[in-house]
């Protein structure tokens, strides 16, 4: 109990632990003087045995005062200034904080999700679910659709992805009566060809425009068995580029190969729409007549006369090709030209054919005479 001004205490062989003080100084307190005998009016204390004490044989309790206590070298003792206005009634006692536990519904431990596995992901894919306590797992909600959960262990489970629009979606488990903890989940429809620009090219045809939809995070474009182009550029959700690869030496005169798009949320399924033809390079091997005047029709024998754009005459000292007044294709191996105005008399001109696989190269075979 603290008295007004100061008490002493005994020290027993060592010094006496520092009590706080609420006057806030740091300046030792003065003696104290011995003060007038307490009244003990109702104050009567008892010892182990029912004896009764008097308060100064009372064991000191402590005070919750700022400010220090001083030994007294001559008597081994302590004053400890403690204004009885601000005396602590109850010791101060360290505490320990509750343990971390997890939520628990009705004695279980709760089921919680921390991670998906296919994340992006599409219809009828799997998604991988991780998490604890998710043995008792039954569904998953994907917002306000849902799908049958299989329990691989505790810690996963799996279900099929079920249809929805494109988009981020809550995703949660029921387990028993309870529902976890949501996880964002992005939807990514599976991608579609609507068009691809230019439909067809020569064995290295360079860039092509892929038209569509659901392209966003595209990894991967390609070319049917030929392969993956490159330089792949996500321009929107529904228009790409990318550089078609080039396409080895095949026997015949075009290649039609399905052009398709993979993302997180699958690849597109093949169509007509997503063809692109590889077309080897025309070449001439005979025309007849070899010589004549404007309008003079000539047939043109040779290979891979597919998808013919132009027929030219092309000065064989150089100089700028004339196109065919018209030509008729007759099959693959064959076609009729019809000489154009504007040759020069007894000059000599190629005559080359022109496909998406490229311009048939000057052979001797293909070389006319202007009358």
């Amino acid at each position: 109990m603290c008295a007004a001004g100061s008490r002493m205490r005994e020290v027993a062989g060592a010094l006496p632990l520092l009590s706080p003080c609420a006057s806030g100084s740091n300046q030792p307190a003065p003696p104290s003087q011995p003060t007038a005998r307490r009244r003990s009016v109702g104050r009567r204390h008892r010892q182990a045995g029912g004896a009764r004490t008097s308060p100064a044989a009372r064991p000191a309790r402590p005070c919750a005062c700022a400010g220090h206590f001083t030994v007294q070298p001559a008597t081994g003792q302590a004053t400890e200034p403690c204004p009885r206005n601000t005396h602590a009634h109850k010791a101060l006692r360290p505490t320990r904080p509750p343990p971390i536990t997890r939520p628990t519904a009705k004695g279980r431990i709760m089921a919680t999700i921390t991670s998906f596995t296919g994340s992006p992901g599409s219809v009828g894919q799997t998604l991988t679910i991780n998490g604890t306590g998710l043995s008792s797992a039954t569904k998953v909600n994907f917002g306000n659709k849902s799908a049958t959960a299989t329990v691989v262990s505790s810690t996963q489970i799996t279900c099929p992805i079920p249809s929805l629009c494109a988009g981020q979606y809550n995703v949660n488990v029921m387990a028993g009566t309870s529902t976890t903890n949501s996880l964002p989940f992005f939807y990514a429809a599976t991608p579609a060809v609507l068009s691809v620009s230019p439909v067809s090219g020569a064995a290295s045809p360079g860039s092509i425009t892929v038209n569509g939809s659901g392209f966003l995070n595209a990894t991967a474009v390609t070319f049917g068995a030929i392969g993956a182009g490159t330089g792949l550029t996500v321009l929107n959700d529904s228009q790409l580029s990318v550089t078609a690869p080039a396409h080895g030496a095949f026997t015949g005169c075009l290649d039609t190969v399905d052009i398709t798009v993979t993302t997180p949320g699958g690849t597109s399924t093949t169509s007509v729409s997503d063809q692109f033809v590889y077309y080897n390079a025309p070449a001439v091997t005979g025309i007849s007549p070899t010589s004549g005047a404007e309008g003079t029709n000539v047939t043109v024998t040779g290979t891979c006369f597919d998808s013919v754009s132009d027929v030219t005459f092309t000065p064989t000292g150089g100089g700028a090709s004339i196109s065919a007044s018209s030509f008729t294709p007759i099959s693959e191996t064959q076609l009729v030209a019809v000489v154009p105005a504007g040759l020069t008399a007894s000059a000599t001109y190629d005559i080359q054919v022109v496909t998406p696989g490229g311009t048939s190269p000057a052979v001797a075979g293909d070389v006319f005479t202007a009358a």
